[in-house]
Formats: C-alpha cells, structure tokens, sequence
C-alpha cells in the first residue's frame, strides 16, 4: 500500500459566463438544466450571492472550502 495521494482536477466552463475554471465536482456549486448537473465559477457564484442579498431573497450557502480546487483521487 502506498502512502501516496494523487489527486484530480475537473475542469468545465462555468454555466452562467462560460469561462472554464478549475473545481472539485462533488463539491463546486451547480444548477442542474435538462437534468444535468451544470458547474458555476466562484466570481458568478459570488455574483449570484450577490443579487439574492440585493432582492430580499435567501442566499445560497457557502460551499466547501475546497469547491474551486481540485480533489484528492480516494474520493473518485
């Protein structure tokens, strides 16, 4: 058995402003269309924080620290 962590890195564009971005899949912050799973970059998620404060509406939670970075190959 070795002690070595490998670790994965997904990368996509965002959904809202098609940048690609770097994020952990289990963990990013999505909207699922057409019955996909759809990631979001943290600028638009702050964004979409953002307007929910502006309207009175509920804010999205914060995601897991680890939402934009890549993730360790155990959670595959």
């Amino acid at each position: 058995m070795s002690d070595r962590q490998g670790w994965v890195t997904a990368y996509g564009p965002c959904i809202l402003c098609g940048q690609i971005f770097q994020f952990h899949p289990h963990h990013v912050p999505s909207t699922v269309i057409n019955g996909v799973r759809e990631p979001m970059c943290e600028l638009c998620f702050r964004r979409v924080q953002a307007a929910q404060r502006q309207h009175g509406v509920p804010v999205t939670p914060e995601p897991p620290s680890d939402a934009w970075e890549s993730m360790p190959e155990s959670e595959l």
